[in-house]
Formats: structure tokens, sequence, C-alpha cells
């Protein structure tokens, strides 16, 4: 079962902190997940990164990235600032 750590404020939305998932791909995960938030919410998710055991996605297979059974995938928004 793949774990999965959203975000700050999608978590305090799902009112946990991590979830667990028999996804194949990271792209079924996210569908999972989506399903449990209103779409203004999950618009807003969308421009966070997306890790899968600390590797961006777009350096794997994007939304085809398979997941195994202890990987991690975490959904991060960048920081910046001055």
């Amino acid at each position: 079962m793949a774990l999965f750590v959203p975000h700050y404020a999608l978590a305090k939305r799902l009112g946990r902190t991590e979830l667990r998932s028999e996804a194949a791909t990271v792209g079924a995960l996210l569908d999972e997940i989506r399903a449990l938030v209103p779409p203004e919410e999950w618009r807003a998710s969308l421009r966070a990164a997306i890790l899968v055991n600390g590797r961006h996605i777009h350096y794997l297979q994007g939304m085809k990235t398979p997941l195994a059974a202890n990987d991690e995938v975490w959904m991060v928004f960048p920081s910046s600032g001055g």
C-alpha cells in the first residue's frame, strides 16, 4: 500500500496527514484523492509538486508512474520568497 502525504491545506480538508492507497499509478492515486474534496480545493492542489520517494514525477513516468507497496507520494508546494 502506497502512502500519500498531502500538502497542509489538503490535509486539513481531509482531516488527516496521510492516507494509504492500493492505487497502481500516481494518476490513479490522485483520482482517488480528487474524489474526496470539492473541485475548487482540488484546483489549488494542481500547482503542487508530486514526489514519489523524493523524486519529482516529471523525472519518472509522470501520472503513469507505477506505485509499489512501500512508496511514499508527497504533494508539496515549492517554496519561494526573498
